[in-house]
């Protein structure tokens, strides 16, 4: 009996440690400091070589720093525990720059990586943000994508520049992120409410919400057509996107 419970338990803790995240909200406080400190709590490093080095630093308000120590423009990357594939509605913010001390500065890019062990394939999803002063907040909009882990890629300009960031949050999709004042799509139901329609429009996925911010449905768009038939009557808010990966948010009635 105990060996099947020992058994349960692992093959519980493997699915824990697998799951993926639809959000993240991290200060790194509960975390252990140490140059040795990563990988850790699922979050990774990425390095050609021993230098530079990435690691938690910091007592009671911690953070991860970069450190170029002797390897200037020498890339390293930390990167977030699995996350699920974003749809292009999620934002990503967090606190950015240069360690008190530091002799010099330094670059930040953010991407989208298929893999928490390789930086091949890197897929940037903002400029390369020049770091010159204490925490500055920064905030990016994640597009859909199928990699299900987001990077941070560290270049120090010198020896001993040290980076750092902290308070990393990727916004689950929920309509609190909707911004009802962009673009509108022509978007109807059908006259008995079984279609939801887009006319002139090329979409290929949508998710909808209620006025509430609750999920009501969600998949892809065929011939400018979604089911819709288990929709109750109300207002609704229709995420969706096109082709080329341009998200629209438009309010629609379904009478």
């Amino acid at each position: 009996m105990k060996h099947i419970l020992s058994l349960l338990t692992v093959a519980a803790l493997s699915v824990q440690l697998n799951a993926q995240l639809a959000s993240i909200n991290e200060d790194f406080n509960d975390f252990t400091s140490g140059t040795t400190s990563l990988p850790q709590n699922g979050w990774e490093k990425i390095s050609a070589g021993a230098m530079p080095l990435l690691y938690i630093d910091g007592t009671e308000d911690k953070y991860v720093q970069a450190y170029s120590l002797f390897a200037p423009n020498t890339p390293i990357y930390l990167v977030t525990p699995q996350i699920v594939a974003p749809n292009g509605t999620q934002t990503l913010t967090f606190k950015a720059g240069i360690t008190t001390g530091s002799a010099g500065g330094g670059t930040l890019e953010v991407g989208l990586l298929n893999s928490n062990s390789s930086a091949d394939g890197f897929t940037s999803i903002s400029e390369v943000i020049n770091l010159t002063a204490d925490f500055n907040t920064i905030t990016l909009n994640v597009p859909e994508s199928a990699s299900q882990y987001i990077a941070f890629k560290f270049i120090g300009s010198v020896n001993h520049a040290a980076l750092k960031v902290d308070d990393i949050v990727l916004t689950e999709a929920t309509m609190s992120n909707v911004d009802l004042s962009s673009k509108k799509l022509s978007v109807v139901f059908s006259n008995d409410g079984s279609q939801l329609k887009f006319v002139g429009n090329d979409v290929s996925n949508i998710q909808i919400f209620s006025i509430n911010g609750a999920l009501q449905a969600e998949g892809k768009v065929v011939n400018n057509t979604f089911n819709s038939t288990k929709l109750t009557k109300g207002v609704y808010v229709v995420v969706s996107q096109d082709s080329k990966g341009n998200v629209t948010r438009t309010k629609v009635l379904k009478k």
